[in-house]
């Protein structure tokens, strides 16, 4: 269902997508809500562990 919703997603060279990624609180695209994935991010070697 991820990669089917990866269509409406690329709509108007990325744009639904990119907007949905800035506005959605998880930073999702249509995709991944429907799907219930979510992003997950990890501090890059430069960034300083806390």
């Amino acid at each position: 269902m991820r990669w089917l919703l990866m269509a409406v997603d690329g709509l108007l060279m990325g744009l639904v997508g990119a907007v949905l990624i800035a506005v959605t609180p998880r930073n999702q695209r249509l995709g991944d809500i429907v799907a219930g994935t979510m992003v997950v991010r990890c501090p890059s070697p430069a960034d300083p562990v806390t």
